[in-house]
């Protein structure tokens, strides 16, 4: 997992879970909790997240549920 990071002098230390349907639901009410009550907040605006990822090849041809 360690060979994974990309990032330049990243501590030494990876924190790995294997998680079940539980965990991931858990998880998500909690990602979006944060959203919500503006404890997490994105690098960029999602309108420039928009324009960042129509840049990635074939994300024109997803679907919308895709």
């Amino acid at each position: 997992m360690a060979s994974r990071c990309k990032v330049k002098n990243a501590r030494k230390c990876v924190w790995c879970i294997k998680a079940s349907a539980d965990f991931n639901s858990n998880a998500a009410t909690a990602l979006r909790a944060g959203f919500k009550n503006g404890n997490i907040n994105l690098l960029v605006s999602e309108f420039d997240a928009e324009e960042i990822i129509k840049k990635t090849k074939g994300y024109s041809k997803l679907s919308a549920k895709e």
